[in-house]
């Protein structure tokens, strides 16, 4: 159900990226809903962790790899955060597929540029929406808590692999949000 992002070493295994599970039949089990989320934060209440912390996958088994519910899946998690705070102090962040064209193909001599080779993905045109729809979601949040805090935004795009390279791409686009910004600040040195 969980998959731990830390080494075995560790003492405290403390965060969890939830991408859901499949049972024995093959039925994908999502792990993404409110009730998930709530049950997560008990768990980790009884266990008296000190930074307990959640990344959801929205695609994988939570989607049943059907990318474009992606877009739902993070509104629902948004959905969550802004109900539960303790939810909201949780999931610190969620992780989609994406790539510049959307779906996925099989690799042949007539290749799509930009399309993934392995699953399949939201295209650039709904990452972009969702990524400020994620960034609204964000600052609606903070606008009820605590104003002046600056809050950081970490998105993990998976780019799947580059046909030209068969290197295995993923992209973490960074950027805040301040008190006074309309909407999200990506530092100069991003950029490049």
């Amino acid at each position: 159900d969980a998959q731990e992002s830390r080494g075995l070493g560790d003492v405290y295994k403390e965060d969890v990226i939830l991408r859901g599970g499949v049972d024995k039949y093959g039925t994908c089990i999502p792990n993404y809903h409110y009730e998930d989320l709530v049950r997560l934060v008990d768990v980790y209440a009884k266990k008296d962790l000190k930074n307990p912390a959640a990344i959801i996958d929205a695609n994988h088994s939570n989607s049943n790899k059907q990318f474009k519910e992606q877009i739902r899946i993070v509104s629902e998690i948004l959905h969550s955060r802004r109900y539960n705070d303790d939810v909201k102090k949780m999931v610190k962040g969620v992780m989609i597929e994406s790539y510049i064209e959307e779906g996925n193909q099989k690799i042949c001599d007539h290749m799509t540029y930009g399309k993934s080779i392995t699953d399949p993905c939201l295209g650039w045109e709904d990452t972009e929406k969702l990524i400020y729809k994620i960034a609204e979601g964000v600052k609606f949040i903070r606008a009820r808590t605590d104003t002046t805090q600056v809050t950081v935004l970490a998105l993990i795009l998976d780019v799947g692999v580059n046909p030209t390279s068969d290197i295995d791409k993923r992209w973490i686009i960074c950027g805040y949000i301040s008190p006074r910004s309309t909407g999200i600040c990506i530092p100069d040195s991003l950029h490049q």
